[in-house]
């Protein structure tokens, strides 16, 4: 247990595990996901996947559980229908492998792991992305 003897309900957004875009993200969550059946056996974690990463998740893990769901990236059903899952479900934590996340969900804590600060340091240093797509990923950087 925990300091506070508490067992703790957390998510770990793994949709991008084993997509086609996914190398560098998806072996850092699928490196997590393997560090952290060694070492918390206490709190209790739900993988939240898409269908093709299912198949990457440990199974047989008693504090493990795996949450298959349908929002693709960037898309209306991530703003709105995902942040109406995750509330359901109540989660101490949710943990955002990348920095696509539910933009207003605000029911949970949330962890927003941002591979890439070259767009937010050095504003258009990349190709330029539409106006929506820069102003969420400053919000989320900022949140």
């Amino acid at each position: 247990m925990n300091r506070n003897n508490k067992s703790y309900r957390i998510a770990i957004d793994a949709r991008r595990l084993g997509s086609k875009q996914s190398s560098g993200i998806g072996v850092m969550v699928q490196e997590l996901i393997n560090h952290i059946i060694k070492i918390d056996c206490d709190n209790q974690y739900t993988i939240i996947t898409s269908k093709q990463s299912n198949q990457l998740i440990p199974k047989g893990v008693s504090n493990l559980k795996v949450r298959v769901v349908d929002f693709p990236f960037y898309s209306i059903g991530e703003q709105l229908s995902y942040p109406r899952l995750l509330a359901k479900q109540g989660y101490d934590l949710i943990h955002y492998t990348n920095f696509n996340s539910p933009v207003f969900f605000r029911k949970a804590k949330s962890i927003v792991t941002v591979h890439d600060l070259i767009p937010w340091l050095f504003p258009g240093s990349r190709r330029q992305r539409n106006w929506l797509h820069q102003r969420l990923y400053r919000f989320v950087i900022k949140r």
